[in-house]
């Protein structure tokens, strides 16, 4: 039968190109292959497209591919999605492409009208997409919002990119959220003038944690882009460690 002897590898010139079976015979794929002569140079129009062969036909890469009607060009809607074939239905990358029921535009899995393929958290809704760190990760879903390697509950100052989680006073708040120098429970004129001014006007963090960035000095940097917002605010924080506030929360 043909199966038990396959044009291929029968010892015949089917196609009469005067190349015999795989792998002489470019029209053959594999020695299994069923058709000497490919599809792609058969002269016919296997894909009902109107477009006849390599190179007219796009759905013919080479002069050895296969024309053949594809889910994203068979005139249906094959994953049902309410998308007929490429370039209508989202889940088809190419004519040639034959899976239909890829990603589509009506498949939003936590129903926050982002598609899951666009959804940068899809199994919980996010609607503004919120994404802290600019990672693949939504902050709805992301364990580590701040990207610094440490999980939300153990992270210290959890906005703050902080992977050394410096937390001189031991209070469960990171030198980076906090101002709250004199542990008082919040970030006062006392903070700023007994603690935080005598350590600028020396340069050193006298063990108190003024040298809020942890880079070796306390200078304009820590006061205008750590101690004021948190100032302003009157807390330190936000930290996701359950002790915070309430020393030693190492």
């Amino acid at each position: 039968s043909s199966t038990e002897n396959p044009q291929c590898s029968d010892g015949v010139d089917n196609n009469d190109d005067g190349d015999i079976d795989y792998p002489d015979d470019v029209g053959c794929l594999a020695a299994f292959d069923q058709h000497e002569q490919s599809s792609c140079v058969d002269g016919q129009d296997n894909d009902g497209d109107g477009l006849i062969d390599y190179p007219a036909d796009p759905d013919c890469k080479f002069a050895w591919w296969s024309e053949t009607i594809t889910e994203c060009h068979d005139g249906i809607d094959n994953d049902t999605d309410g998308f007929m074939d490429f370039p209508d239905d989202p889940s088809c990358s190419s004519r040639s492409d034959d899976w239909e029921g890829g990603p589509a535009a009506s498949d939003d899995w936590d129903g926050d009208g982002i598609i899951d393929v666009d959804d940068n958290c899809e199994t919980m809704p996010n609607v503004d997409q919120a994404n802290f760190d600019g990672d693949e990760w939504g902050d709805a879903c992301d364990a580590d919002d701040d990207g610094d390697g440490v999980f939300d509950p153990e992270d210290n100052c959890w906005p703050l990119d902080n992977p050394g989680q410096a937390d001189t006073d031991q209070d469960g708040y990171g030198n980076l959220c906090d101002g709250d120098f004199d542990a008082s429970g919040s970030v006062d004129g006392d903070d700023f003038f007994f603690h935080f001014l005598p350590d600028f006007f020396s340069g050193e963090d006298t063990g108190t944690g003024t040298d809020m960035n942890d880079d070796g000095v306390v200078d304009g940097v820590d006061f205008a882009t750590r101690f004021l917002p948190q100032f302003a605010r009157g807390q330190p924080g936000p930290s996701g460690r359950a002790c915070a506030g309430a020393p030693p929360c190492p």
